[in-house]
């Protein structure tokens, strides 16, 4: 095989690979992911379990941040505090919603769940604190029933 064929060949293949080859590998990645361009983008992600559904979903954080992925019944069930590794995908679903698939759950230990973060009502900040537990302190002014 000749250089030049061997380099067709290189940039033939490199073509052909899917555009969610690159893995993504904390939490904030993922969410800059599913912001910035939304195309199906693989993971593999380690963290602390917030709060887990019967149904596989889970709240995951690592030191980058929190996230929201849907998992399903036929996983490994974690439980708040277990610290997991999880492999999947990220995207943006044509509904435009984002969505981070489980594929894989591997419980690395068991642990516990972080107590919540005191804030200050006028602190608190729907971004930053996504999927955070957090304690706020005040005085109800008024209650409204459906």
């Amino acid at each position: 095989m000749s250089n030049l064929s061997f380099i067709a060949l290189v940039v033939a293949l490199s073509l052909a690979v899917p555009s969610y080859a690159a893995v993504l590998h904390t939490v904030a990645e993922i969410n800059d992911s599913l912001e910035t361009k939304g195309e199906k983008t693989a993971y593999d992600v380690s963290g602390i379990v917030l709060s887990s559904q019967d149904d596989g979903a889970l709240i995951l954080e690592d030191k980058t941040g929190r996230m929201f992925a849907y998992g399903n019944e036929t996983l490994p069930k974690a439980h708040p505090g277990d610290i997991v590794r999880l492999q999947g995908y990220a995207c943006v679903c044509t509904t435009s919603e984002p969505w981070v698939e489980v594929e894989k759950v591997e419980i690395l230990r068991n642990g516990t769940v972080p107590p919540p973060v005191d804030i200050a009502l006028s602190d608190l900040d729907g971004r930053r604190d996504n999927y955070r537990s957090v304690r706020v302190t005040g005085t109800v002014l008024d209650v409204c029933t459906d």
